[in-house]
């Protein structure tokens, strides 16, 4: 027995959101996504769907996700196989990338096989599409109680910016759109 789900993440208004499905539709459901003091990020979203669901699947348990983000399948894919070489010092999100490969690590061990699978956005996947949905639910929900999560505040310097592209003012950490920014005046 395994389970088949998907995940999704929402960003928008200033708020993030995280969606997840399964296919027998027993553990749906949303989460916002704390840390908006630092900024906004459609990849913190999706880890944070993500994360969603290997809490809520045993780790014995086999499991394949369909999710549509680049980031994720990056993400988790470059800690495949790393041994001591890789490091979360430097990574934005490293709360909830430490806390997935914690799991991954217990699915291992259990001796469960762990899928994560890269679908196309938006093109009537109805897991996916579901996932996505419930997303934005997820950034609807108020920043207290069980249904808001990773909202650990880091040390990391806020910088705040004007973003030509939407015309209005934006927050967030170091990055390059900051940088640029700030090149920019």
């Amino acid at each position: 027995p395994g389970h088949v789900t998907a995940s999704d993440g929402s960003v928008g208004m200033g708020s993030m959101g995280a969606g997840f499905v399964w296919l027998d539709r027993s553990r749906c459901g949303s989460e916002r996504i704390g840390r908006e003091e630092e900024g906004t990020s459609s990849g913190r979203a999706e880890i944070g769907a993500y994360a969603a669901i290997l809490r809520r699947t045993p780790d014995h348990e086999d499991l394949l996700t369909a999710t549509d983000s680049e980031v994720l399948c990056r993400l988790v894919g470059r800690w495949v196989g790393q041994g001591g070489k890789a490091s979360l010092a430097n990574t934005a999100d490293a709360d909830i990338l430490e806390f997935i490969l914690e799991k991954l690590a217990a699915r291992i061990a259990a001796k469960a096989r762990t899928f994560l699978v890269k679908v196309k956005a938006h093109r009537g996947e109805p897991l996916n599409e579901g996932a996505d949905d419930l997303a934005e639910e997820g950034r609807l929900l108020a920043k207290e109680g069980e249904g808001y999560r990773w909202k650990q505040r880091t040390t990391r310097l806020v910088f705040s910016y004007y973003d030509r592209t939407s015309n209005q003012r934006k927050r967030g950490t170091w990055s390059r759109t900051i940088r640029n920014a700030a090149r920019r005046g």
